[in-house]
């Protein structure tokens, strides 16, 4: 039985008109849900965008992260979960300013997320996520294969030009916030070159790091 999917494709603004909850929503999705689902399970994260699944093709990398934002709100209870999918199918919340492109960058997969544009200090402009592989035969890839999550962060500031260069930071697998002190223009192709420095030199220090405690803790 065919469940129907009915799609609601909205900016985030349109989602969240309240300022102070779509910062949050912003912050959640990167600084506490996105990292967190890459580094358990990295090889899952990238097989679905170059290994084609059981109907033969890739998954869009636009509609794939699209999808991990709806299962994020649902999981987080900022909608309802449909009570009877089968019969009165599923509502899938598209956010039209998030986008995820994947290219080759200094010989690792890297899939680029485009988040909304940030209105408030260390929210992302990008996530760039690079497997620690080749591209070329993803079905050679290990199963504990790892990745890295390498952020560009809007930065406090009240200064007319913060928004021109933001933070070069990244979140390890051991939960711990790094920044490199880099300071990047918030466009696709400066950030990837950062990221392809980075891959290149994996042992370069931070300027500053924390790791915030585990939730509850």
């Amino acid at each position: 039985m065919n469940v129907k999917i009915r799609e609601d494709s909205r900016t985030l603004r349109e989602f969240y008109p309240d300022p102070e909850m779509r910062y949050w929503v912003h912050y959640e999705f990167v600084h506490r849900f996105l990292h967190q689902y890459v580094h358990q399970n990295p090889y899952a994260f990238f097989f679905y965008l170059y290994r084609p699944d059981i109907t033969g093709e890739t998954l869009e990398p636009t509609r794939f992260i699209q999808s991990r934002w709806d299962g994020f709100e649902k999981m987080l209870g900022l909608v309802e979960r449909e009570a009877d999918p089968m019969r009165n199918g599923i509502v899938f919340r598209r956010v039209l300013d998030l986008t995820m492109s994947t290219q080759e960058v200094a010989g690792r997969p890297v899939a680029l997320v485009q988040m909304p544009t940030p209105e408030q200090g260390v929210n992302a402009f990008f996530v760039a996520v690079a497997l620690l592989a080749s591209p070329e035969h993803p079905d050679s890839w290990p199963r504990d294969v790892q990745a890295r999550v390498l952020t560009l962060e809007a930065q406090f500031s009240d200064d007319p030009d913060a928004g021109k260069a933001g933070m070069f930071c990244e979140w390890t697998r051991e939960g711990e916030h790094r920044n490199f002190g880099a300071l990047v223009p918030p466009e696709r192709d400066a950030l990837l070159r950062a990221v392809a420095v980075a891959l290149q030199a994996p042992d370069a220090p931070a300027l500053a790091s924390h790791t915030p405690p585990k939730d509850g803790a």
